[in-house]
């Protein structure tokens, strides 16, 4: 397997998409099997449809938007219009996309999707190596049911909400060859002879402050925890943990630190947690969350340190290498979704972010978009919809 990525800063798009292919298939010695995309809102839909459409005939694209920019092996495009391509190359590689409107029905869009990138890849009744999943903000939890329930619930998946702009989640957008489009999913399926490997990486540690969401409203706004106003136990729980009181105008950087983690899995008798990201404390004195949650879910406290956080992108791709991969020379390159609230922590901090990562890559190429949520699976387990994760994807040799 061969991989190669290509950035361009160009504003314009089919002249940005242009020079980074022609960069790619140079590098590849070809044409690649399947082209991963993203982009800033700096380009519109309508042109990276129009210049995706153009690339030659075989080749997939599966992609969507990144909040403020994305790193990659070779350098940092944050601040402005950013286009990232990552090519994919190898004659024993098979894969296929779609992309279906979520509309109402996240679950049914995703199961149609699913049949028609398998289609798609000539391999229909098959389960893939892995699926690549881009969405729109919502639905998350629902489009892994409809992934699950065609291919299995624990099949290999590397997802990433599509990042735009901060407190508009309808910004986001994905896209496939020649299509792009708000509210929708994106399904890519890789059947691979060549090893891929992957790690869904927290960052956080659990706190002895627990309590059972209730008075729930649709599925992302809890009213109550343990019968009290659950912004009130939220900033108690955070003040008794840190000692430092949320401020009046609290919003999401406050928060990206103390999440909530929700008990997904275990090991042996250590739970596993998928992260929730606190996106607003309501006047009303509900807590509106960027997962799903149900009434009688146990949330808990989960505290992260800012000093380590520059190296939490790169550790999540060496637990990918180091638990995965026998050999680490056979790493072609990685792909690694990073949470765009971590990656605004973390804006005076990137060159070291893309330093630490370039280290861990063994110097292969590696793209790096900032999403609005992570899809992983926790060990072999189910694959689950969280926030302020880190999912690294490597691609073997």
């Amino acid at each position: 397997m061969t991989v190669a990525t290509a950035c361009s800063d160009l504003a314009d798009t089919a002249g940005a998409i242009a020079a980074a292919y022609r960069a790619l298939r140079q590098d590849l010695g070809g044409e690649p099997d399947l082209v991963v995309l993203y982009h800033t809102l700096h380009h519109s839909a309508d042109a990276v449809a129009e210049a995706t459409a153009g690339l030659p005939r075989g080749v997939r694209v599966h992609g969507g938007t990144t909040f403020r920019g994305l790193l990659s092996d070779t350098g940092v495009y944050v601040g402005g219009p950013v286009i990232g391509l990552m090519g994919i190359g190898t004659r024993e590689i098979r894969c296929g996309t779609a992309l279906a409107a979520k509309g109402d029905d996240p679950r049914t869009a995703a199961i149609a999707a699913v049949h028609a990138a398998l289609a798609d890849a000539g391999r229909q009744g098959e389960v893939p190596d892995l699926v690549l999943l881009c969405g729109t903000v919502g639905g998350e939890e629902e489009t892994l049911a409809g992934i699950a329930s065609v291919l299995g619930a624990r099949v290999p998946v590397f997802g990433a909400t599509a990042g735009g702009v901060a407190r508009d989640v309808a910004s986001s957008r994905v896209l496939v060859r020649g299509r792009e489009q708000a509210e929708a999913l994106a399904i890519a399926v890789v059947f691979s002879a060549q090893p891929i490997s992957r790690a869904f990486h927290a960052g956080c540690v659990p706190t002895h402050f627990a309590g059972i969401a209730n008075l729930c409203e649709g599925r992302r706004v809890v009213h109550r925890i343990g019968g009290a106003s659950a912004a009130e136990v939220y900033a108690d729980w955070v003040l008794g943990q840190t000692g430092t009181a949320l401020p009046a105008d609290t919003n999401s950087l406050h928060t990206a630190l103390a999440p909530l983690g929700r008990e997904v899995g275990r090991i042996g008798e250590f739970p596993l947690y998928a992260l929730t990201h606190v996106d607003e404390l309501r006047a009303d004195g509900a807590l509106v969350m960027m997962t799903d949650v149900a009434e009688g879910d146990e949330l808990r406290l989960m505290v992260g340190e800012r000093s380590t956080l520059v190296g939490r992108p790169a550790r999540a791709v060496e637990a990918a290498i180091t638990l995965q991969c026998a050999d680490v020379c056979a790493v072609s390159g990685g792909l690694i979704a990073v949470c765009a609230g971590l990656a605004a922590l973390m804006t005076d901090d990137l060159r070291e972010v893309q330093s630490s990562l370039r280290t861990a890559m063994l110097d292969r190429p590696f793209l790096a978009p900032f999403t609005f949520g992570e899809q992983g699976n926790l060990t072999d387990s189910r694959a689950v919809h969280a926030n302020l994760m880190v999912a690294s994807l490597i691609w073997g040799g």
